[in-house]
């Protein structure tokens, strides 16, 4: 007889010895576990939803909740009481929304461009605008290191960079220019 063998026979042949139940095995499931168990199960649907509220709602499909609940076999009224209070659901929210725009910025931009080339003033200018940025972006940015002088009193340091006069600027001419219903005077000449 092998030694495993001897062992179950000893253990048969304890009479007092209570084996467990099947179930003392298993841990108890708490709510925690339950809630994390359903997001689980529907954690596709989640991020669906993230994506069709981050869209505006004249392109959103399907157009409202509840027609999405139950494209997604989900119960009524679950997106608002279990996925919009979830902790990240605003901040995924966002990030899908601008994943969005910049999806959509190409389009945008050659729109622009499309109605800038046949004469529209405001395109023009948003597309310049656009040029611009990105020109912007493109060069070095010059940073100032802040320095301190010890010794020097704050108001001698003050007289250092104040100017000594100030001149003057005097319109010779100007012109009223209309602009957004408001009637501004530009300056053409200045001394």
């Amino acid at each position: 007889m092998s030694r495993d063998q001897k062992d179950i026979t000893s253990i048969s042949d304890m009479k007092d010895f209570v084996f467990p139940e099947p179930s003392f095995f298993k841990k108890p499931k708490t709510e925690q576990q339950k809630v994390y168990k359903m997001k689980a199960k529907h954690e596709n649907s989640y991020k669906a939803f993230i994506k069709w509220s981050a869209t505006p709602k004249p392109i959103r499909e399907p157009k409202t909740r509840l027609e999405f609940e139950r494209k997604w076999k989900l119960p009524t009224r679950y997106t608002s009481t279990v996925f919009q209070t979830r902790a990240d659901f605003h901040q995924r929210k966002m990030n899908a929304f601008w994943e969005w725009v910049f999806d959509k910025m190409p389009e945008v931009v050659y729109a622009s461009y499309r109605r800038a080339i046949t004469n529209s003033v405001a395109d023009t200018k948003i597309f310049l605008d656009l040029v611009g940025k990105r020109l912007d972006q493109g060069q070095e940015q010059k940073k100032m290191q802040t320095f301190k002088i010890i010794g020097v009193s704050k108001e001698k340091m003050d007289a250092l960079f104040e100017p000594e006069a100030y001149e003057e600027a005097k319109i010779i001419e100007s012109k009223e220019v209309k602009k957004d219903k408001e009637t501004q005077t530009l300056p053409l000449q200045t001394l």
